[in-house]
């Protein structure tokens, strides 16, 4: 018999534990993942919200745009000073528990806001939103990364990070609708009875995964198909010959850490997460373009409503338009990531990226500076298009290169930084439009899309690495009794 052909030594043993595993691995069905887009949309809603009523607000109070900022940057306080915690509590207590109980004030915060008789009153009640952010965010990546398999990944988390879009769209095309007909104050009262109804439904309809899971037994199958001498996909790295990221490289069999993640002391898990290089290139990354996406998402309607003449529900259905193309683009990002992961260059995952927010760049110029109102949105359309495409392979990576025990400890520790991202750029959009005008706060905001771009691509080289030892440790963590 031909020596390549027989079985390595060990098949038994890992064709045994891969059916251990595989046993020990419920499908879950996609309506869980409809009910976590349905928090993350509404969550996200309040800014929609918020960003449709700003002239409201501004007539209201009597205040400048960078006041008006300072509200989106409000719930930095709260978020920051929680987000750890609860990044903990997502690592080891009842996920599905923690996100429920964050939307309670949320919920009360977003009542509040509708009451408000002074921009004082308004300020405090918004910092109270970012108990949301500290609870939803770590716990809803690491229940969607333990539902589903690894291989589907791309997919899912495309069609989780929808929210994102949906809530925007949404939230700024209904708010509009609420506020012309029944004034500003109304929608906040909307959503805030949403968030309550989304706690109930939360608690009612979610179920707790066995943590790491899906890595143990996407890391399992590898090894096995190698003791058969089969080719395998390294997780979607480049497997071509003498490519950075190839089994000869990046060994996914890298001797896993013996500790126990789920119960590690903070400093322990903190030394393990701040030591993965993909994390911080990524983490900078998103936060250069959060800087832009957040800061022109929060003034989008507010600027055509100025420039463009619209009302709040003319401006609110432009959103809408813009969020449909982002839906678009994230669907087809979200295909895009898992076939280059299945076809073996999942690396170029990252150079997808790269090329889309170098060329949303390049749209979003004339959007903005064109006075042409239907230019103008086709411009921008093809920009919302453009920037949505790397968001689902990127999430993908995200999980890719995590302990899946330390999940919500590390979405949380960078989740700070995040935050500060997205608090800081309305702020300082609205101070530079009350220094020149809103135009051309936003011409000079786009540059960080193309830094974006070329900061992302710093992770080419340390992904494989990074990747290969997160599934060793999951392989690990998990152990062959859970």
């Amino acid at each position: 018999m031909d020596d390549a052909a027989s079985p390595r030594p060990g098949t038994a043993e890992l064709e045994t534990r891969v059916s251990s595993l595989r046993g020990r691995f419920p499908t879950y069905p996609l309506t869980f993942l409809g009910v976590i887009i349905a928090v993350g949309a509404i969550d996200f809603a309040d800014r929609a919200v918020l960003a449709v009523v700003f002239e409201d607000i501004k007539t209201q109070f009597g205040v400048s745009d960078t006041a008006l900022g300072s509200l989106v940057a409000a719930y930095t306080v709260v978020a920051t000073l929680s987000v750890i915690p609860c990044g903990i509590l997502a690592d080891r207590w009842k996920r599905v528990w923690l996100i429920a109980l964050g939307f309670l004030p949320w919920s009360l915060a977003m009542f509040w806001q509708g009451a408000a008789t002074s921009f004082a009153m308004l300020f405090v009640a918004r910092m109270f939103l970012g108990s949301i952010e500290a609870t939803n965010g770590p716990s809803s990546l690491s229940l969607v990364g333990d539902w589903y398999p690894v291989e589907r990944r791309s997919r899912v988390m495309g069609i989780w990070r929808s929210f994102e879009i949906i809530g925007s769209a949404l939230g700024a095309g209904i708010a509009g609708v609420i506020a012309t007909a029944l004034g500003w104050r109304a929608p906040f009262f909307v959503f805030g009875g949403l968030g309550l109804v989304s706690a109930a439904v939360v608690l009612r309809v979610l179920r707790e995964p066995e943590r790491g899971l899906p890595d143990a037994l996407h890391q399992a199958e590898q090894q096995l198909a190698r003791a058969r001498g089969e080719t395998t996909d390294f997780a979607g790295s480049d497997t071509r010959s003498g490519a950075v990221g190839s089994p000869s490289t990046a060994t996914p069999d890298t001797a896993p850490d013996a500790i126990d993640y789920h119960r590690a002391p903070l400093r322990v898990a903190l030394r393990r997460i701040v030591g993965t290089r993909t994390a911080w290139v990524m983490v900078v990354a998103a936060s250069v373009g959060l800087f832009a996406s957040t800061g022109l998402g929060a003034w989008v309607t507010t600027f055509f409503r100025r420039f463009h003449d619209m009302s709040a529900a003319g401006a609110g259905g432009v959103t809408v338009i813009f969020g449909a193309a982002a839906l678009a683009g994230l669907l087809v990002g979200a295909r895009a990531g898992d076939r280059l992961t299945a076809v073996g260059r999942g690396r170029d995952r990252v150079k997808l990226a790269a090329v889309c927010y170098a060329a949303a760049w390049f749209m979003s110029v004339p959007g903005f500076a064109l006075d042409n109102t239907v230019v103008a949105v086709a411009f921008l359309v093809a920009a919302g298009f453009l920037v949505s495409v790397p968001i689902a392979p990127l999430w993908a990576m995200w999980l890719d290169i995590l302990v899946p025990q330390l999940r919500g400890r590390a979405d949380a520790l960078f989740s700070i930084i995040r935050v500060l991202a997205i608090s800081t750029a309305p702020l300082v959009i609205g101070a530079i439009s009350d220094a020149t005008d809103l135009r051309v706060a936003f011409l000079a905001a786009m540059p960080v899309v193309l830094l974006n771009a070329l900061i992302i691509l710093l992770a080419l080289n340390s992904y494989p690495r990074d990747v290969a030892r997160a599934r060793a440790d999951a392989l690990a963590q998990v152990g062959p009794e859970g």
